[in-house]
Parts: C-alpha cells; structure tokens; sequence
C-alpha cells in the first residue's frame, strides 16, 4: 500500500454521512507511522464526529461524538514504526482504546450519549489552527457500526479489506498514490477532496496474502460436560407453489444444505480461571461477539475423509474445492483441520496452494482425466444462532448450558 503524506495537513472535506450511536456500539480505525519532528495536537480520522486522534506529547485518543468523550492511550507512540490505532464504543458506557490489537486504555463515563447531527468526516485536520503538522504517514482508516471485539481487532491486524465486509461502514486504504481523491471502498462511496496533502511513495507496503472475511479460524473448544444427543439438522430452501388444480412447482435455492448443529452441556466446571470449561466456553462465545464471527467445529464422528474423489482434470481447470459425500451426496468442506493429502492419478502431489475454506489451487492444471483425490480431516464451519446463550450455575462452581445451537455458512 501507499501511504498519506501529513507533513503539512490542512483539512479534507467529505459527504455527510451518518455513524448513529447505537446499542452495538461503533468502531473507528487508523494506521500512523510518526516520522519525527514536532507534534502537533490531530484528528487522524474523523467519520460522523467520531474520531482517532493524536494529542501534542505523541498520546493516541478516541472521542466519541454527541457528548465528546475521549479516552487517550495510556502512553505515547515512542517510536516510528506504523502502528494500529482503534477506538471502541460498548453501546453502553465504556470507550476502548487499542494500540496494534492490545487495549491501552478504558474509560468508563456515567454520561450517556445522545442524539446529535453528524458532521462530515475528514482525514487529518488540526485539533488547534496554526499548529506546525504531524509529520506522519497514515492510512487504512476504517469506520464500523459495531464495538468489534479485542480478538477481531487482533486477529485481522494485518488484514487487508475489501470494503464489502458486515458492519463496515467506511474504508480508505489510501493508497491511490496520486491524484486528489481518496476512495471509500464501502457502498457508501464517500470519498474524500484531498486538499494539500502530498502522496508519500517511498515507504511500500506489502499487504499479506488472506484477505479479511470475518472468519475467526478458531476451534469450538472440546469441553466434558457434553451431553447426548449432539442434534444435527440439514436444511434446505425450497421455493414451493401450488395452482389452483393442486399441481405444484417447486423451485430449490441451495445447492448445498445448511446444517444446524444443537449442544448441550450438563455441567461445566468453574475453577475460577481460564482453563475451567465454564469460562473456556463462556469465554470463546464473548470473543465471537455472539453470532457476529464464524468459528470452526469439530464433530467427534465425523470428521475425516479418506481417498475422496475431489474432481477430474481437463487440462485447463487449476481450482477445486474439496467435497465430501454422503451415500453419493456431495457437500462442500469449508474448513480445513491441517493440510491434505492430494493425489493425481494415484500419485502424491504437494504442488498446490489451498485456502482455509477448501478451495485447492493447483501449479499446473491436472492433465485431461486425471482423477483427484484426497485424504484430509475437517471442521464445520459455522456460527451462533443468537446473540445470547443461557449459562445456569446448578450449585457451587458447577453451571449447564440446556442448548448452544450453531449453523453452518458457506
């Protein structure tokens, strides 16, 4: 990526647009690398009033809009790495402030917020008219209508996106490298008139291969307190009409099944630390944000395959995904437990690339009528069904969860 060059800011207009203060809080993100020099007081990135900023002794902030609460980091920078700057609201009372993933500081403020008329975002404007600038490269400034959670902001710290994420409400990686216009890369489009700014395209950035899907690649943990039956229903949407002589026309939108996965847990023990079951599972549903994130789950008995056929070359095709079948019934693997195992024609192969969803990218195409195969072990992808989940503590350090229930998604 290209970075913003600030060594003499001045303001950027943009279109209004709305970040209202909602129950599931907001999120406001910003990439600096101070270059040295002087500090001045800065607003980084401004969306709806809301804001990442840095004051004059080189300490992030974060305010919130409406009633302009601001938490500052609980340190300077102190360095001219790039560094991720995050601000987060809870929905309720409390502002959060990460440097690179890891939470600064937490202010927790009895004002609550209120209604207010959003103002328009910027990029980089002074806090004080007449201040010398921040010489600093910033980019990837993002803005988002959720409180994401400190494993989000830490698993995808090097991710880069595609602006088509859930909850993202405006992205501007900055990286057009001239011109006068910064992209929004969301539907929302708006963009920013770049002013005085100048392009810095001596610093390069490699972004990292995986692009950010809100796949958490974590494992549901493997807890005793299981109870039977472990519930497993495949579902299928079947558009259904029928005429006025009782003839029906049904129409299939799936090609493959949604299943939807029920648990339930007669007792988890609570030692009062991370490693006890009741705070492992309770623990892993806080840091998914309740159906928000997907997740991986491992199924006792069913979770590997052997000799699968995955397809058939013609000579041309690179890409396949791996599949499993059921009694001649073919279904999608959407998560991977390790690497597979891949033949052509009988003959192992590791000249291959695979995703984490399943999808195998072979060199060089297979030859006409090579048959692939592959033995792999794996995990359903899924999600919550809900938001909440209802613990109950039965006696001392003793709790049950009656029902956990999950879908998988493609």
């Amino acid at each position: 990526m290209i970075y913003v060059k600030s060594a003499n800011a001045t303001y950027v207009g943009g279109a209004t647009t709305g970040l209202s203060l909602n129950t599931y809080g907001l999120t406001i993100e910003a990439r600096i690398k101070y270059l040295g020099g002087s500090i001045a007081s800065m607003c980084l990135f401004n969306y709806s009033g809301h804001q990442i900023g840095i004051d004059n002794t080189g300490t992030p902030t974060f305010m919130l809009g409406g009633p302009n609460i601001t938490v500052a980091a609980a340190a300077a920078l102190g360095d001219s790495n790039e560094h991720l700057i995050s601000g987060t609201w809870d929905g309720n009372q409390t502002l959060s402030i990460y440097i690179d993933g890891v939470l600064s500081n937490t202010l927790v403020s009895g004002s609550l917020p209120a209604a207010f008329n959003p103002s328009s975002p910027y990029i980089a404007n002074y806090y004080q008219i007449g201040d010398g600038g921040l010489n600093a490269d910033f980019r990837d400034c993002r803005a988002w209508n959720v409180c994401r959670t400190a494993p989000q902001i830490l698993s995808y710290l090097n991710y880069i996106f595609s602006g088509t994420e859930t909850n993202l409400l405006g992205y501007y990686p900055c990286n057009e490298g001239s011109g006068t216009i910064i992209h929004d890369l969301t539907i929302g489009g708006h963009y920013f008139n770049l002013g005085s700014y100048v392009w810095n395209n001596s610093n390069p950035y490699t972004p990292p291969a995986v692009s950010y899907s809100d796949s958490s690649n974590a494992v549901f943990p493997a807890l005793q307190g299981l109870a039977w039956p472990v519930e497993r229903t495949a579902i299928f949407d079947t558009a259904i009409a029928v005429s006025k002589n009782l003839i029906e026309a049904r129409e299939s939108y799936t090609q493959y099944p949604i299943y939807k996965i029920k648990l339930s847990f007669e007792f988890l023990a609570d030692d009062g630390t991370a490693a006890g079951d009741y705070q492992a599972l309770q623990g892993f549903v806080l840091a998914r944000h309740g159906a928000f994130e997907d997740f991986l789950f491992n199924n006792p008995d069913d979770n590997h395959v052997a000799n699968q056929i995955v397809g058939v070359g013609d000579g041309v095709t690179t890409t396949f995904q791996l599949i499993r079948t059921y009694a001649g019934f073919v279904d999608a693997v959407r998560g991977l437990n390790g690497t597979p195992t891949v033949y052509l024609g009988g003959a192992q192969t590791t000249q291959f690339t695979i995703t984490d969803h399943g999808v195998i990218t072979f060199n060089t195409a297979p030859t006409l009528n090579t048959v692939i195969t592959a033995t792999f072990s794996f995990y359903y992808r899924v999600r919550f069904t809900a938001d909440a989940n209802d613990f109950s503590q039965f006696m001392s350090k003793l709790w049950e969860l009656k029902a956990i229930e999950m879908v998988t998604v493609k």
